[in-house]
């Protein structure tokens, strides 16, 4: 789900640069009460931006709002909550919060730094399943289990069969589409919840022709600003492997350990090889609706161009509102 705040202004004012001119917003009402940061203060008569001096909200431990005046901060600006099944988002003040989405059947409400969002349960009601390594019959809200089988006491991990030496986890977004890939790695970010050592990357490709591909994992940067469109992420293992056809094409064997709290991406990079210079293939991708693993929650679809690489650092922008692409996982114990 992608939620855009927006907070427009007139076009009232005519900006000269050299011998053109054009009409630029402004960033207040002219001569109107007006926010810069949390102090109140006054907008300029053109509209431009506001005078020096004001009332300094913090001292009442209150928030500039939308309004002109001091008000009562009730959450973070910008930022996502869950009450019960209901996604609430935070206005650009933090002065209201607002409901913006209920989760349906089968669906509930998570958040994930600012972010709150639906995700698909962890389990079915009524049936055996997983919730984090704990196995057992799926509790009515189909995020809890009776009757579990702690995975963990047993150095084992939870798998749709029980508890298990090793687990595979497919992303499986419905319904699918197919795309045409050029250069840049293709892959899907998950944000972990439960350690775990990853011996497998999978995704589904069609190869017109044999190709060398080159498995990554990424590591998101955990100094980069939650609300950045584009955050740092940094290169931690990267393994080659050869194939060609369609279907689900793997990194081969893996021994990568993956922290809980970390997020992770796990992706494939289409390599001219041999003959073929020219790449010819297509990857399956669908809509991006988060999806609960034992281990980790799917946060979106990311797309790395080679452009973007400052050595093992990549700045890239998580497609969380728009898609997931077609893959599996196998995991281990940590």
């Amino acid at each position: 789900m992608r939620v855009l705040l927006a907070h427009g202004a007139d076009l009232k004012r005519t900006q000269k640069n050299g011998t053109t001119a054009s009409c630029v917003a402004n960033t207040c009402v002219p001569n109107a009460l007006a926010c810069n940061g949390n102090l109140l203060t006054t907008c300029n008569a053109d509209g431009s931006g506001t005078l020096s001096g004001g009332t300094d909200c913090s001292a009442t431990q209150q928030t500039c709002g939308q309004n002109g005046a001091c008000a009562t901060k009730i959450c973070e600006p910008n930022h996502g909550s869950c009450a019960g099944n209901t996604v609430y988002l935070c206005d650009h003040w933090g002065t209201n919060s607002y409901a913006a989405l209920t989760c349906g059947s089968g669906m509930h409400c998570f958040t994930s730094g600012d972010r709150a969002d639906c995700a698909i349960d962890a389990c079915s009601p009524g049936k055996a399943g997983c919730v984090g390594e704990s196995f057992g019959q799926c509790g009515a809200d189909g995020n809890s289990i009776t009757n579990a089988s702690v995975c963990s006491d047993s150095s084992q991990v939870c798998s749709e069969q029980g508890c298990a030496a090793s687990s595979m986890n497919t992303v499986d977004p419905t319904p699918k589409a197919s795309d045409g890939g050029s250069s840049g790695m293709y892959g899907n970010a998950f944000d972990v919840s439960n350690a775990r050592t990853l011996t497998a990357i999978e995704i589904y490709l069609n190869l017109l022709f044999s190709y060398d591909l080159r498995w990554q994992i990424y590591e998101r940067d955990g100094l980069t600003d939650e609300p950045n469109p584009e955050p740092k992420w940094i290169l931690r293992y990267q393994v080659t492997s050869n194939d060609s056809g369609a279907g689900f094409h793997s990194s081969g064997p893996l021994s990568f350990p993956l922290l809980a709290g970390h997020t992770y991406l796990f992706g494939v990079e289409v390599l001219a090889s041999g003959p073929n210079t020219n790449i010819w293939f297509t990857y399956q991708h669908g809509p991006n609706v988060p999806q609960t693993l034992p281990f980790a929650r799917t946060a979106g679809m990311v797309e790395m161009s080679a452009a973007s690489k400052v050595g093992d650092t990549v700045s890239a922008k998580t497609f969380g509102g728009d898609q997931l692409l077609y893959q599996r996982l196998t995991t281990s114990a940590p």
